[in-house]
């Protein structure tokens, strides 16, 4: 079985500036990344570290802090790290409030709809799908 099979929800990629950067809090520090894909169970994101000399501490097993952008504010996800390499970070989201649970339900459909428009655009044009 691929990774792709073993999924369990789609995986989303941000479409717009505003939805890219994530800040990952752990050990007192904030270390900004590039949200990757997104997903109603976690993100993957990129580390931007390199760039600012900022790193980020957490190691798989461990559980930190994520905050993101979402219709005009920021809101926080508790998250677990499930995978890391140098340049990336994929954290599985854990159990969350319902008010974080339904941020984290808008955020992935409101992806979900501009990935549709954007397909619909593609398709026009005779093109792969986004995803």
């Amino acid at each position: 079985m691929s990774a792709v099979d073993r999924r369990r929800s789609d995986r989303l990629a941000p479409l717009e500036a505003d939805e890219e950067l994530v800040f990952i809090h752990y050990g007192g520090r904030d270390t900004p990344a590039k949200l990757v894909d997104f997903s109603r169970e976690g993100v993957l994101l990129g580390l931007i570290d390199a760039l600012i000399d900022w790193e980020c501490h957490a190691e798989k097993g461990e559980t930190c802090d994520v905050s993101m952008y979402h219709e005009s504010s920021i809101f926080q996800v508790k998250a677990k790290v499930v995978r890391k390499t140098p340049k990336a970070i994929a954290l599985e989201f854990a159990e969350q409030s319902p008010k974080v649970a339904a941020k984290i339900d808008s955020k992935y459909e409101r992806l979900a709809a501009l990935c549709e428009q954007m397909n619909r655009l593609v398709h026009q044009n005779g093109r792969t799908r986004v995803h």
